[in-house]
């Protein structure tokens, strides 16, 4: 009989997605979102090798996507057995929920979410248990805006350290995965390769919230038009951090030798 597992667990909404499915000219777009994302879905794998310098190992995280929602989990208790770190997979997590922000955005989507830390079952496409249900309620209740909120499970646990590099409080004390950086280089979900015209990118960003801005106050779609004002402020918020040079960067699609990837 199966049983539950300590996992690290993310559950992504998108939001405005039943809206933008009313519009036939985003259909093709929003299919194309849905697909990549439906390739990354799977179990959860995690391996590890001797090699000459140390381990070496590879983990994939269990994803199952249905509609406008996304669950992505960790096994703990796997990780530590190939002696990958709890911090190694928060960095993960933040990779991948990275892409899917930037891949929705190019879908004129926002994302929403919630984390958390806990008994969970995620295998063979079905997931359940408390740890869901703590990282949806983050999602529904917490989050409020564009952002992916963490639970109590997470801010309240004893190695809440280990999240500090990839979290911050926002004002109103919620505390939120960080995963601007990510967005802005437009890595890929397993890491390493990014996009560096970024310039160019944060160009067509900023032009994009301001078409939606301003469409949406036409018909006075109050409730969509503050998460975008939102997300404009989080935005403008998250490049204060950013290394300058990143943001200047306009080098060849690909080519992530061009700028680093570094906070300032």
């Amino acid at each position: 009989m199966a049983s539950y597992e300590k996992h690290f667990v993310a559950f992504i909404d998108f939001l405005g997605f039943r809206e933008a499915l009313r519009d036939r000219a985003r259909a093709d777009v929003i299919l194309g979102l849905l697909q990549k994302l439906a390739a990354f879905s799977g179990d959860f794998y995690a391996e590890s090798n001797e090699v000459e310098n140390g381990r070496q190992s590879r983990v994939r995280p269990a994803i199952s996507a249905f509609s406008d929602n996304i669950v992505i989990s960790y096994r703990i208790g796997e990780l530590e057995k190939h002696g990958i770190s709890a911090f190694a997979a928060v960095c993960f997590l933040q990779t991948i929920v990275a892409y899917i922000a930037w891949n929705a955005f190019e879908a004129r989507l926002l994302i929403r979410g919630g984390v958390a830390v806990g008994d969970l079952y995620h295998a063979g496409g079905v997931v359940y248990g408390p740890a869901l249900i703590e990282a949806y309620e983050m999602e529904r209740t917490l989050a409020v805006y564009p952002r992916v909120a963490l639970g109590p499970s997470i801010t309240n646990s004893d190695d809440y350290e280990e999240w500090k590099n990839v979290a911050w409080q926002h004002k109103d004390g919620v505390a939120v995965l960080d995963y601007m950086l990510g967005f802005v280089m437009r890595m890929e979900a397993s890491g390493g390769h990014c996009n560096t015209k970024v310039k160019s990118w944060l160009a067509e960003v900023r032009a994009v919230i301001e078409a939606e801005r301003t469409a949406l106050s036409a018909v006075g779609n109050v409730k969509a038009f503050a998460k975008w004002t939102w997300f404009k402020w989080n935005l403008e918020d998250n490049l204060t951090r950013i290394n300058p040079m990143v943001l200047e960067s306009d080098g060849p699609p690909g080519d992530d030798k061009t700028a680093s990837p570094d906070r300032a």
